[in-house]
């Protein structure tokens, strides 16, 4: 399972009003993610159980 999500922030939104000129107010974030789970395997692919 996965999911992308986007987003535009605006850097005066949090005070950060320094080099407006140079940078911009705008910072744009992209955020990838890509979980898995392992399964247990199936009981007959356990190893046996041993005999006493």
């Amino acid at each position: 399972a996965g999911f992308v999500a986007k987003a535009v922030i605006y850097r005066a939104d949090f005070g950060i009003k320094i080099y407006p000129g140079m940078l911009g107010d705008t910072v744009a974030i992209r955020i990838d993610s890509e979980a898995y789970q392992n399964l247990p395997k199936p009981a007959a692919e356990a190893a046996p159980a041993q005999q006493q």
